[in-house]
């Protein structure tokens, strides 16, 4: 599993039931379906923009450059920001500590789903090579 969540994810195909305890998570907090279609994705995050705690307290989400990353050395594409800004929209954010939130869910979440499908998929696995090798003997 040498990659980011971005590509565990999306090895996850947007399927419904790869995504329990994303799924159990957030219609447990009362939203639909389609909504949390939305969030089967690696969200993002102007980690260098949050620098001071007033910023949480910002109405609208950050502009686009903000988003850029001196870590990586670059910015996030069009399309993301634009489902940033779908995401901020639907899940009717007040304020940037509540997009940080709801980020830092998603993101625990989604990764608790990748390792979840990754056990699931070693077991069967497992459980084949057992049955495999007693129809040998």
């Amino acid at each position: 599993m040498g990659m980011g969540l971005d590509k565990l994810v999306e090895c996850l195909g947007g399927k419904l039931e790869k995504f329990i305890l994303t799924v159990r998570y957030f219609t447990e907090k009362g939203y639909s379906i389609d909504k949390i279609k939305l969030l089967f994705q690696k969200g993002v995050f102007p980690y260098d923009w949050t620098n001071a705690w007033e910023k949480f307290n910002r109405t609208s989400l950050p502009p686009r450059k903000d988003f850029y990353s001196l870590l990586s050395q670059q910015n996030i594409s069009k399309e993301d920001y634009e489902h940033a800004q779908k995401v901020w929209k639907i899940f009717e954010m007040k304020n940037f500590g509540e997009y940080h939130d709801l980020y830092l869910e998603i993101d625990v979440l989604l990764l608790a789903d990748v390792f979840m499908n990754y056990t699931i998929n070693l077991v069967l696995r497992k459980k084949s090579d057992l049955s495999d090798s007693d129809q040998i003997r």
